[in-house]
């Protein structure tokens, strides 16, 4: 069905196209058939690319799919001993875990790139320099590298087309293509809706996330604005009772079931009613930390470890520190773990049973790095503090220090009293509504979380059937965009349309 639906359009591609074929999941096979189709690739050459895992499974899913050149890019990494001799060398005059943030690797790759699969890899909240697999994580990096190098200079391509452009093969790969000019498109996914990405060159390597930009929200009509916003605060209500579907809002607001008030958790932690509560919500430790471009600290340790230094030093406001609510999801290490160890009245953990719509209502503000929350709790009022870039910095609706001083300042400040709340409010419910939302044309046309894998298999005949004149719609809207030269497919989408829908 999806091969028939990849070639049931009139676009014609005429070049070289990279298919990644190393993340095998339905719901990617499903955004690369409606990008097929709406882009004509069946008329190119395509290549696909199959990686270590579930090779023969994805050998076979590309050849239903028509396409029988294909490489194995595990077979491109060159001389293994030699990569493990460079990855030796590099480690050799590794003392910290920053300093392989300062790592000069071949191609010009981003040493972060290597720093978050190497947390991957430990499932740890900072590089672990004593980890006896470590020689082998970076000879895997540096061979990645080698690679990708090779398969970007094998034949001339003139478009990939890849699942993610993290880690460390589709990050390298993603990175030296756009080096060499070579456009990448992102097949990302995510709450219910295709989110690709078109990528032009190695400035966008880190600005893959479909949004809306403060110029896009300041040259909305003020009608569009009240209808985005209205689609907004429709969708985050459902959020909050954990009905998006979604694993953060899952463990956020659907399991946890116990309600606090403002009353009971300051009596429960013997807090000055006076004081106001600032709450510090923790991201996952080794889930790719600098995939956004993180520059302000190492990782998600570095960060909450000074940030607790600083609150210890203001005692003017009672700090609750919150563990990211999918720790439970990945397994591991929790901030619970990790938190320095302190005496400090005015410092204390969140209860991870306490409800995260309840936790809201309590706090008179939010410090987050880039999670979800930020726009969850400025859309409800509530001032916000960033740490650093990430995918709703710079829209408006958050205080956005520009360096880690400038971070560490504001937490000794009031610096919630710098923001205008109703203008913040604002911004971010528009920003949620295109974000979260979609065209009232796509109705029921979702699909399932990409963590329920081989599920969505069985449920893909029948979304076909019901939605088939709403895809031939999302196939001419891929076609659009394409050649309007928007980098974010969604966020492109929602503005060409004028009602919306959570």
């Amino acid at each position: 069905m999806l091969s028939a639906l990849s070639t049931s359009n009139e676009g014609e591609f005429h070049g070289n196209v990279l298919v990644d074929a190393t993340w095998d999941n339905p719901n990617y096979w499903i955004r690369y058939a409606l990008l097929r189709s709406a882009l004509g690739l069946s008329h190119g050459k395509e290549i696909g690319m199959l990686g270590p895992f579930r090779a023969p499974y994805c050998r076979k899913t590309l050849q239903r799919f028509g396409i029988e050149d294909m490489v194995k890019v595990t077979d491109l990494c060159g001389d293994k001993a030699l990569r493990q001799k460079e990855a030796e060398g590099l480690l050799s005059s590794t003392r910290r875990p920053d300093h392989i943030l300062q790592w000069k690797l071949p191609e010009g790759v981003p040493a972060d790139i290597v720093y978050d699969g190497i947390l991957k890899r430990q499932r740890r909240a900072s590089v672990d320099l004593e980890d006896p697999h470590l020689v082998g994580y970076v000879t895997e990096a540096l061979a990645a590298i080698e690679a990708s190098r090779r398969l970007v200079e094998s034949q001339p391509y003139d478009l990939m087309i890849l699942s993610h452009g993290i880690n460390f093969q589709l990050g390298s790969l993603a990175w030296i293509a756009l080096s060499k000019g070579i456009p990448v498109i992102l097949l990302y996914g995510d709450f219910g809706v295709s989110r690709f990405a078109k990528l032009s060159r190695v400035a966008e390597f880190y600005d893959w996330t479909n949004r809306p930009t403060g110029d896009d929200i300041a040259a909305l009509s003020a009608e569009q604005s009240r209808a985005m916003a209205e689609a907004g605060m429709a969708y985050l209500k459902k959020r909050f009772v954990g009905q998006t579907g979604d694993l953060g809002a899952t463990f956020a607001y659907k399991r946890p079931q116990e309600i606090v008030d403002r009353f009971s958790l300051r009596a429960r932690l013997g807090w000055d009613s006076s004081k106001p509560v600032i709450a510090v919500y923790a991201s996952t430790w080794f889930d790719l930390p600098h995939a956004l471009g993180m520059t302000h600290f190492r990782d998600v340790l570095d960060w909450v470890v000074a940030t607790v230094e600083r609150a210890v030093r203001n005692p003017r406001v009672n700090w609750l520190f919150k563990a990211h609510p999918c720790d439970d999801w990945y397994g591991g290490i929790t901030l619970k773990d990790l938190m320095p160890k302190i005496s400090c009245s005015h410092i204390r953990l969140a209860d991870k049973a306490w409800n995260g719509s309840a936790m809201i209502e309590c706090l008179d503000g939010l410090v987050t790095y880039h999670g979800t929350a930020g726009i969850e709790f400025a859309a409800m009022g509530k001032p916000v503090l960033l740490a650093d870039r990430g995918w709703y910095h710079d829209v408006g609706c958050a205080k956005w220090p520009k360096s880690r001083q400038e971070y560490l300042d504001a937490l000794a400040s009031e610096w919630w009293t710098e923001l205008d709340l109703h203008k913040t409010a604002r911004v971010a419910q528009i920003f949620a509504g295109w974000y979260f939302g979609r065209p009232e044309w796509q109705r029921d046309f979702l699909l399932e979380d990409d963590s329920m894998q081989w599920a969505i298999y069985e449920k893909i005949p029948d979304l076909i059937e019901r939605n088939r004149n709403v895809i031939s719609k999302e196939i001419e809207t891929i076609r659009e965009w394409y050649r309007s030269g928007h980098p974010h497919y969604h966020a492109f989408k929602m503005v060409q349309s004028d009602r919306w829908i959570s």
